[in-house]
Order: C-alpha cells, then structure tokens, then sequence
C-alpha cells in the first residue's frame, strides 16, 4: 500500500482538529473579587489604584465597583466571567478611562494582574495609553 505525503497531512491535520475540538474553552477560573489595593503603571507613571467597594449582585455578569486611583475618585465595573475590567478616573478636567483584562498567565495566581488601555481625554493629553497594575 502507497501513502502519499498529501494523505499524512490530512490525516495528521483531522487527528489535530479532532483533537482541539475536544477541548472545552472555559470563562470560568477567574477572581470573584478584585477588591484591594494594586500598584499601577500607567505610560510611566506609577501610583496606586485602591478598589474599596464592588457589588454583589449575583444576577448581573459585571459588577459595580469603586475606589480611588492615584487619589482621584474612580468607578467603573469587573466582569467575573470573563476577567474583564473598566474604570473612569476623572480629576482636574481631565477624563481617563482604563479597559483592561486580568492575568490568566501560567506564571501569575489568576486575577493579581492586569493589562490593558486608557483613554485620555485632556486639551494637551488626547489618545491611547497602555497600563499595567499588580494586586498587592
């Protein structure tokens, strides 16, 4: 019996995608809180971010939450089932809001680090800025 390279390649890419199709991807996994305090790396200026509250409604994805970042008042929601998180600081005139998603690295707990952008909405400080921030 003759195989061609071409019939190995098939095969070899049906296994793989039968393989990979068995493989349940999952939201779960992430922190039901993300109360605490977290020191924040925003486009080189660090600081900290304290989430002091966040709501338990049960019914809703995103929870409510709020605290302060870099001693401004900030509010914003986390979503439990996906590890995502927005907030608004606005201080001064100035607008900014961060988006971002926490840390499902193999080499971090889930849920002690975030990444992501902000926005910044200031006459001399227009655009997109990265951030990070780290849960102490």
């Amino acid at each position: 019996m003759k195989i061609s390279l071409r019939n190995m390649v098939i095969g070899g890419l049906a296994i793989a995608g039968a393989g990979l199709a068995a493989q349940p991807a999952a939201a779960d996994g992430w922190p039901t809180s993300v109360k605490g305090t977290w020191q924040i790396n925003a486009n080189n200026s660090t600081g900290t971010l304290v989430i002091s509250t966040q709501s338990t409604a049960t019914t809703q994805q995103c929870q409510k939450i709020t605290g302060s970042l870099f001693d401004s008042n900030m509010k914003g929601f986390y979503c439990i089932n996906s590890g995502r998180i927005v907030f608004e600081r606005i201080a001064s005139g100035v607008i900014q809001v961060y988006s971002a998603n926490l840390s499902s690295s193999p080499n971090a707990t889930p849920g002690t680090q975030m990444g992501g952008s902000y926005a910044s909405f200031q006459d001399s400080q227009y655009g997109e800025y990265n951030f990070f921030a780290t849960r102490q």
